[in-house]
């Protein structure tokens, strides 16, 4: 019988394996000191198959169990071998560890529940030790928990299973943090969430009302029946983000709806609108050290996030001039990424406005792309745009750190101010292109538009066309902005 090379060589390999790793329980045993015999058992069946974890990784592993903590760990082997081969398959993929600030080194882990926090964290997960950290229990009420999350990690694990925008996981849009670190009073949220094993009428709710999310604002509940809010989307909601009426929730939740409605009212009004994320951002921005910690596993998507909790809500004086460095740092990385999001959707726009024979032109400019990264707020009475958000500590950055302003970004000087709004400018001219929404130059060309704020629009344009009309242009302009779409 013919074996093929390709077998014949893998046969090779794994009879190579197993003398290389026989006995290696033993050796690593003799080299670190460890001698309880189930441990030593356990790194034995760890480099074996189905695991073959290498020796450095068996190390780690041996020094963990000479831990105080390790000495009593009776966790099954299997357990403890899918957790470290999970972690190693994240080393071998490019960017996905450091993405989070996470080391992909084993060393730099105390234990296998600490590489399983990092596993979670790349899910937009949490395990139960930071759940319980990052949560406040309003109260137990029969087969019902009240819960109101601080993180948005802590958000999506009390949300799986639901279509919230708070609880995406991962790189996707998830909004907690846009609900409770608003600038003029935070939206608590409270979950109220539904265990069947503590229930003992046996008649559970139907499973799109297991899960509910009761959004506090202005010292009361926003029912949606009650504030002109109806269908999806609310902040008031099932499981499924269907509006939540009174009715409804006082209907399932049974004889303890009452009581929860009440303790949350309670709750929520002793918060006065200040959410437990905004004093801790506070505090972390005063330290490099705590920063870091702070934000440690988070995704691009959450150091955003941190990045406009601080914009909005930290003073200028409590942010630390290290904090402030090592932030604008990354915000140089990420912003790139956040704008080109902007650009697809104002490409799909552009798209649908020509494929639409009722539509000829569109106008986008460099405000609506400000307003899509929550990052401008517009005066008619102060006659300017105020910076927020992220981008108002991106500029603060660059004020300071790369333009040699004495303050941060609000002083008096147009000059570096006119330097700075040119730095955010190029990156979007250059996003932009990059999309296939060439920007071209104008010049002194001066357009015939009846709006004066046009009349001083930068020079930047984008033109395209489907039919003999002028077509689809997207004017870059820091004054104004707008995105309309003209009927012919």
């Amino acid at each position: 019988m013919n074996i093929e090379k390709h077998r014949v060589r893998a046969l090779i390999k794994d009879s190579l394996l197993r003398i290389l790793m026989e006995g290696l329980e033993d050796k690593i045993a003799a080299e670190t000191g460890l001698e309880n015999t189930v441990h030593i058992e356990n790194i034995r069946i760890l480099s074996g198959k189905p695991y073959r974890l290498n020796k450095p990784e068996l190390l780690w592993l041996a020094r963990y169990y000479l831990s105080p903590t390790g000495m009593k760990d009776e966790e099954p082997a299997e357990d403890i071998g899918k957790t470290m081969r999970a972690f190693l398959m994240l080393t071998k993929r490019p960017g996905v560890l450091s993405g989070y600030n996470l080391s992909s080194k084993f060393d730099d882990y105390k234990s296998p529940n600490e590489l399983r926090m990092a596993i979670a964290r790349t899910e937009g997960r949490v395990v139960s030790s930071d759940l319980q950290r990052e949560t406040t229990v309003i109260g137990e009420y029969g087969p019902w928990t009240v819960y109101m999350p601080h993180t948005r990690e802590a958000s999506c694990e009390l949300g799986a299973d639901t279509v919230w925008c708070t609880t995406i996981t991962g790189r996707g849009n998830n909004l907690f943090y846009n609900y409770v670190a608003k600038s003029e009073g935070a939206i608590i949220l409270y979950y109220v969430i539904y265990d069947p094993t503590k229930d003992q009428s046996n008649r559970p709710p139907e499973a799109k009302y297991r899960k509910m999310s009761l959004g506090f604002a202005q010292n009361k509940i926003y029912w949606p029946d009650e504030h002109n809010v109806s269908g999806y989307g609310g902040i008031t909601v099932n499981a499924e983000n269907g509006g939540l009426t009174k009715a409804k929730f006082l209907g399932t939740a049974g004889a303890n709806g009452l009581k929860m409605i009440n303790d949350i009212n309670t709750h929520g009004s002793k918060l006065k609108g200040v959410h437990p994320a905004i004093p801790k951002i506070i505090s972390v921005a005063g330290s490099l050290n705590e920063f870091k910690r702070e934000i440690r596993g988070k995704s691009a998507d959450a150091i955003l996030d941190t990045a406009k909790l601080i914009g909005d809500s930290v003073p200028p004086e409590e942010l630390d001039d290290e904090v402030l460095i090592f932030l604008g740092e990354k915000l140089e990385k990420l912003i790139p990424g956040a704008i080109e999001k902007i650009a697809e959707n104002h490409k799909n726009i552009i798209e649908s406005a020509l494929a639409d024979e009722s539509y000829w032109r569109s106008y986008i400019n460099v405000s609506m792309i400000m307003a899509d990264l929550d990052a401008f707020d517009y005066s008619q009475q102060a006659g300017d745009d105020t910076v927020r958000g992220f981008i108002s500590v991106y500029f603060d950055y660059l004020a300071q750190e790369v333009y040699g302003s004495a303050g941060r970004y609000n002083w008096e000087g147009e000059g570096e101010k006119e330097e700075i709004n040119g730095h955010l400018m190029e990156i979007i001219l250059n996003v932009y292109n990059n999309e296939g929404l060439e920007l071209n130059y104008r010049g002194d060309y001066n357009r015939k538009v009846s709006n004066a704020a046009n009349r001083e629009a930068s020079n930047y344009y984008y033109s395209r066309t489907s039919r003999d009309e002028p077509g689809v242009e997207i004017y870059l302009n820091a004054n104004d902005y707008y995105v309309e779409l003209e009927d012919q």
